[in-house]
């Protein structure tokens, strides 16, 4: 079982582009020993039901959400996807929205950190 999920969550507008941050970061985490996972939502069929899914089977402690300006609002629907599925999971994410470093889901609602 890996102990992190490493999600990119365009769930609109696919480009093709790879998520290379989520893919450079899922490899130096395995070189330093950790089992990690990637989800990738730019292609998924059903990302919601598909993540909701990956989640029930694979009971992640942590879950980590890498996003862009313009997929704050989806992130923050997986995030919640996240907790509702597995409340005990940590879920923190990153972004370059002014003003936000970033923020943990603890509680149901964003929080600054």
């Amino acid at each position: 079982m890996a102990e992190t999920l490493l999600i990119f969550p365009r769930l609109k507008y696919p480009s093709g582009d790879p998520p290379l941050g989520v893919a450079y970061l899922a490899a130096a985490m395995r070189q330093a020993g950790h089992e990690v996972e990637v989800f990738d939502a730019t292609f998924a069929r059903k990302p919601m039901e598909t993540l909701a899914a990956r989640l029930r089977e694979g009971q992640y402690p942590l879950v980590a959400i890498s996003t862009l300006t313009s997929m704050l609002t989806d992130a923050l629907a997986i995030a919640r996807l996240v907790k509702q599925v597995s409340p005990e999971t940590l879920v923190v994410t990153n972004t370059y929205y002014p003003g936000w470093r970033a923020w943990s889901m603890g509680s149901g609602r964003p929080r600054a950190m």
